[in-house]
């Protein structure tokens, strides 16, 4: 009788032990899913826009308030993020700057 009490109770904590890693396999699933989930509604801030012929970036979108007017206090100033950079491996979000040539003549992004 107690080698079988024994045998039940090594079984429970078995048991025990693949919960903990279940348990743990859920938690870092439901954080990578929180963080996917994050970055998809970042992405979902931009829109991909051509400045000039062949050059790509991605403009901030407006953010409607409640009744579908703009509200100066939750919006972002226009800006344009380094396509380059978001789209790499790292998601950097890079904000570019507007440049001008010596003279003033021209500028550019940088």
């Amino acid at each position: 009788m107690n080698e079988k009490l024994l045998d039940a109770q090594q079984r429970l904590f078995e048991l025990g032990a693949a919960i903990n890693a279940l348990q743990h396999e859920n938690f870092q699933a439901a954080q990578e899913l929180r963080e996917v989930r994050e970055a998809l509604a970042e992405r979902g801030r931009y829109s991909l826009v051509e400045l000039s012929a062949g050059q790509f970036t991605y403009r901030v979108n407006p953010s409607p308030a409640l009744g579908g007017s703009l509200d100066p206090a939750s919006t972002q100033p226009d800006h344009y993020i380094c396509q380059k950079c978001f789209d790499g491996p790292t998601k950097e979000k890079v904000i570019l700057q507007r440049r001008f040539r010596p003279g003033g003549s021209s500028s550019y992004w940088h």
